[in-house]
């Protein structure tokens, strides 16, 4: 463990800086910077880099900055920190070393900066959080490119679904004015019922909309949530509905933990399940089996299993069937707006989980949850 000794008129120092309102908002600033003297000893740090190494300022403040250094670097610290060598500019990133107060040593970068006064800024970068940043950066990065291109291909396709039932409304409104002058009633009746269903799918394509909209921006929350009970829930709701008939659910899910935000979760299932009862075949009672397993390679992980015996699609479109407003089927055969899916692809993104999709024409389809982070109940695992 270093300790290093209180350095020279610390406490003199202290006593002074802590008036001077220009010292307070540099201790205040949001980096790890240290102003080093031009014979190498520290003047003062931010509290940032205190609170990062774990030392006090009475630790640091009027001590050489090598002592700060694991001993084997201390000779190429005082190099680096060589008033005479460093430029007027922020000179390039320095790899370096400092030993925290427990003694472990973190790999740095330093970026340095000699002010008018032969005084050095001294900007310390902890090289495993800056690898971290980078790697969150990359992820959300690819999170908004792949956000970007779904809402491009969202808006091609919602504004030119949209231009049908908006065609349908300008083209009967006008049938409608001719049918009330001449007095034909059948066809004001008719063109009633087609404004109608226009105005009716005009409305439930908004509402997807901002559906849609919803689960790429709200914040997820994380709550522990039993798997188990959830999707009997989920099922029970449907049972006491009209969707379901005949079917036959299996439910095959052992009681487990999972962690996540419970309303966007819920909707992945129930759109999964919904989706299972709606493409059902017309020549066999629908088989629904919902199940879990764990798996052990390549590495621990839940795979929940939505199956059915329905009238599926083709394997080429496992992939496309993700896609928001992407539909397989005429929309006169199976009514909706092709959302569904794409809000479950959505919603298992944003857990980091993982969801696919396979498919036989005429046989049925299955979707599958991977969910990496869970855990078994007591009383399932025994």
């Amino acid at each position: 463990m270093i300790q290093p000794e209180t350095g020279p008129g610390a406490a003199g120092f202290e006593e002074q800086s802590v008036h001077n309102p220009y010292r307070v908002a540099f201790r205040n600033a949001p980096a790890k910077v240290l102003i080093v003297d031009g014979d190498g000893d520290v003047v003062d740090t931010t509290d940032l880099f205190l609170r990062h190494f774990g030392y006090g300022r009475h630790e640091v403040a009027g001590r050489p900055f090598a002592q700060l250094v694991p001993p084997e670097l201390r000779v190429a610290a005082d190099a680096v920190l060589d008033p005479d060598e460093v430029l007027l500019a922020r000179s390039r990133a320095v790899p370096l070393a400092i030993a925290d107060r427990e003694g472990k040593t973190v790999q740095v970068e330093l970026e340095i900066s000699r002010q008018p006064d032969r005084q050095l800024l001294v900007f310390v970068i902890d090289m495993a959080e800056a690898a971290q940043v980078r790697s969150e950066l990359e992820l959300r990065t690819a999170e908004l490119e792949r956000l970007n291109e779904n809402l491009q291909n969202f808006a091609a396709i919602a504004s030119h679904d949209m231009q049908e039932p908006l065609r349908k409304i300008r083209y009967f409104s006008e049938m409608l004015r001719r049918a009330l002058e001449d007095g034909h009633t059948d066809d004001v009746d008719y063109s009633l019922k087609v404004l109608g269903d226009a105005a009716s799918r005009a409305s439930r394509m908004v509402s997807d909309l901002l559906t849609f909209s919803r689960s790429t921006g709200d914040d997820l929350v994380r709550e522990p949530i039993d798997l188990a009970d959830m999707l009997q829930d989920l099922v029970a709701d449907f049972e006491q509905g009209d969707l379901v008939g005949d079917a036959e659910i299996h439910i095959d899910v052992s009681h487990c933990q999972i962690s996540g935000d419970p309303t966007a979760i819920s909707q992945l299932f129930r759109n999964l399940i919904g989706n299972a009862l709606k493409y059902r075949s017309p020549v066999r009672r629908l088989l629904l089996k919902i199940e879990a397993e764990v798996m052990e390679h390549p590495s621990p992980r839940l795979r929940v299993r939505v199956s059915d015996n329905g009238i599926g699609f083709e394997p080429q479109y496992a992939d496309t069937i993700f896609q928001p407003f992407r539909r397989l089927h005429r929309r006169h055969l199976i009514p909706g707006n092709g959302i569904g899916l794409a809000i479950c692809e959505i919603v298992a993104r944003r857990h980091d989980w993982r969801l696919t999709a396979e498919g036989r024409l005429n046989e049925g389809a299955a979707f599958t949850v991977e969910i990496p982070n869970f855990s078994l109940r007591k009383e399932a695992a025994q």
